[in-house]
């Protein structure tokens, strides 16, 4: 059975005016019933027992001696059908109703048990949203059939609103994959026609020419895989993506990292400088790892001023392999420092300049790390900006 939000449905709590269908009062906590339930609300007991004893057979019931005390009960269980009386002293039916269904967050029929036969009446409480009336005294047949139509109307209600959500989820799921594409795709692209530009305008000679064309080559090779991981960020995100581990140098994956930026960094004037040992092999995924590594170091080329460098430096420690990117940007404030890494995250800057997370970028940087059982985080440069810090665990050393 669908719940709605703020609803205990495990939970049947005493309350004053609440009868269990037993009849006896509820102390303490009662099993969640596996079928439909239905409320029963009349202040005469014997016309209330009798319905229920009717339903009892197919439905688990809730009965009920006032309409407050049925009112307070909703706030507490999730019951599938509301039989409300009419003439009730205090609140009649037709009020219980419009409460009833003014704190509905979904579909909650509401039949009236009613002795009154005039239109007058009925009129009144199909204004009050009553979904169908019974006249008392009830007939048994009539009440089943009745009963189980609007339980199944309600249980396919349900069902509509949960395929509504899961459109929804593949409705995000869509523009996640689209905003993925974009960003994944904007780094090598933009090296591809900047490294075309300056063939246009400075090569000198064949070899010139045929170096330019080698780099566009394999930047267009590069786009075409990370289409093909599309699907990485939701698959890592389910946990449901296999992590690819083999042997691998650090140097190789910057390298690759810094053949494709490399473009960028010089059309903004900024330096890219690593540092790393040659003889440090990790076990990572060479692809998944080459993208997270790819989107931190275009981050910060993103809010490095001219004239100033981005430090890549990968070592050796006791926690494993870390991997620092420093940048000379506006800085990250503290308080904010974890929402970065968060899926559509927005940070705004110490400086008061624009900073902001993509949306997917630094989140895939997340996920992937998370992945290999590391962690990342970001803290501030001295003398201005911010170093972000990848841990991969010591068991990735080779």
């Amino acid at each position: 059975m669908a719940h709605r939000p703020g609803k205990e449905h495990t939970k049947v709590l005493a309350e004053p005016g609440v009868i269990r269908s037993d009849g006896s009062a509820c102390a303490g906590a009662c099993p969640a019933p596996a079928r439909p339930m239905v409320m029963v609300v009349d202040d005469d007991p014997c016309s209330r027992q009798i319905v229920a004893a009717y339903l009892r057979a197919a439905f688990d019931i809730v009965e009920a001696s006032s309409a407050q005390a049925a009112l307070d009960r909703l706030g507490n269980v999730d019951v599938d059908l509301v039989i409300l009386d009419v003439m009730m002293p205090g609140m009649n039916g037709f009020d219980a109703c419009r409460a009833v269904k003014s704190r509905a967050r979904e579909y909650l029929p509401v039949l009236l048990l009613t002795s009154l036969d005039g239109q007058d009446e009925r009129n009144a409480g199909l204004l009050a949203g009553a979904d169908d009336f019974l006249s008392k005294p009830v007939n048994r047949a009539e009440l089943m059939l009745r009963v189980g139509s609007f339980v199944k109307i309600r249980r396919q209600e349900q069902l509509i609103r949960q395929q509504l959500e899961e459109l929804k989820k593949l409705q995000a799921l869509k523009e996640d994959l689209f905003s993925l594409i974009v960003h994944d795709l904007r780094n090598p692209l933009g090296s591809i026609v900047l490294d075309l530009e300056v063939m246009g305008r400075r090569a000198r000679n064949q070899a010139d020419i045929d170096d330019v064309l080698l780099r566009c080559t394999r930047l267009a090779r590069r786009m075409g895989e990370l289409l093909n991981d599309t699907l990485d960020v939701r698959l890592l995100e389910a946990g449901r993506l296999p992590v690819r581990r083999q042997p691998v140098a650090i140097h190789e994956i910057l390298d690759q990292v810094v053949e494709t930026l490399r473009p960028i960094a010089d059309s903004t004037r900024v330096t890219l400088r690593v540092t790393t040992d040659e003889d440090c092999v990790v076990d990572l995924d060479p692809s998944l790892a080459r993208r997270a590594i790819e989107n931190m170091v275009s981050n910060a080329i993103d809010y490095t001023p001219e004239e100033e460098a981005v430090e890549i430096l990968a070592r050796k420690s006791e926690q494993g392999l870390v991997l620092e990117i420093a940048d000379r940007g506006p800085g990250v404030p503290e308080e904010q420092r974890s929402s970065l890494f968060q899926k559509f995250g927005v940070v705004t800057a110490r400086s008061h300049a624009a900073r902001r997370s993509h949306g997917l970028g630094l989140f895939f940087v997340h996920l992937v790390v998370t992945a290999h059982g590391g962690t990342v985080g970001v803290k501030e440069r001295e003398g201005g900006g911010s170093v972000f810090r990848l841990v991969f665990p010591a068991q990735t050393i080779a």
